[in-house]
């Protein structure tokens, strides 16, 4: 297995909008999460930032951004993953 750099660009392939999230996301619904076809080539799953139903469509562009995706309550970890956004 080799490491391979990827650029973070890609095109929405689907989605969905979630209204019942799991333990701790409560605040966040509703929230997009779709698959993405980066341009290299790979399929990944992510969340759809800062967008609504009005102005996400299969076809949009999107860029990866890194958020913050979780608090651990107790011992005040923020965690930080990928996201995507509409360019």
């Amino acid at each position: 297995m080799e490491d391979y750099q990827l650029e973070g660009n890609g095109e929405i392939i689907s989605y969905t909008r979630i209204h019942a999230p799991q333990e701790g996301y409560e605040e966040e619904t509703p929230y997009f999460v779709g698959i993405i076809e980066l341009d290299e080539g790979p399929r990944v799953t992510g969340q759809i930032t800062e967008t609504n139903s009005d102005e996400i469509e299969i076809g949009d562009k999107v860029r990866v951004t890194f958020r913050n995706i979780g608090e651990d309550g107790e011992k005040g970890i923020i965690h930080y993953g990928y996201k995507f956004e509409l360019v």
